[in-house]
């Protein structure tokens, strides 16, 4: 099952060049590949061996200019090793959510963050501040997952299609609106559209 991935990586490399839409449309191919693997061959038979084989690979993505690679693959192998338990797939995880975070690839990194949530494992807590914050939303104490929920709000979106993108609950996405309305003391929420970021 790890060659088949592994094979296919070469392919998925170019998800950083395509936008939004086509990245997440790649994701969702990817994972019913690994589901469709997965039904073919439901409990690994060789663990151990699957274990050394992305070792082996691990360790030779480990030269210069290869980090984005290595952690997609850890990314992708990380939920196959956390179904069939094997590996530290939670220490994938964690350093491919923070290398995708710094690098601007909002997706993988909650992709990243989701599989860690299934798992049942402690989230990494965010930075929280006013880094991303434009200086006159960070004047009025808007933090960095407000200032997101902000943007989204001055698109249009509703709180479920909010929630939908940012991996939150539809009640969290209300009270960051109800946050915003107050801090930005507006008292409807069409309002926050003359808050663009």
């Amino acid at each position: 099952m790890l060659y088949l991935i592994f094979v296919r990586l070469t392919g998925w490399m170019v998800l950083f060049a395509r936008s939004s839409a086509s990245k997440d449309a790649e994701l969702l191919v990817l994972r019913q590949e690994v589901a469709v693997l997965r039904r073919q061959n439901p409990k690994p038979r060789r663990a151990g061996q699957a274990e050394t084989l992305f070792a082996d690979a691990r360790s030779a993505g480990q030269a210069p200019g290869w980090a984005a690679q290595r952690h997609l693959a850890e990314r992708l192998v990380a939920e196959c090793a956390l179904a069939d338990g094997w590996g530290q797939p939670a220490q994938w995880l964690t350093e491919a959510a923070e290398f995708f975070r710094r690098a601007g690839h909002d997706h993988i990194e909650r992709a990243c963050r989701s599989l860690l949530r299934k798992a049942g494992v402690p989230l990494p807590r965010r930075e929280h501040g006013h880094r991303a914050v434009p200086p006159a939303l960070a004047a009025l104490g808007i933090t960095d997952r407000e200032a997101e929920v902000l943007t989204l709000v001055t698109e249009g979106l509703t709180s479920k299609q909010i929630a939908a993108r940012l991996f939150l609950s539809v009640r969290t996405v209300d009270k960051h609106v109800e946050r915003l309305l107050a801090k930005t003391g507006v008292s409807r929420r069409a309002e926050l559209r003359t808050f663009r970021t």
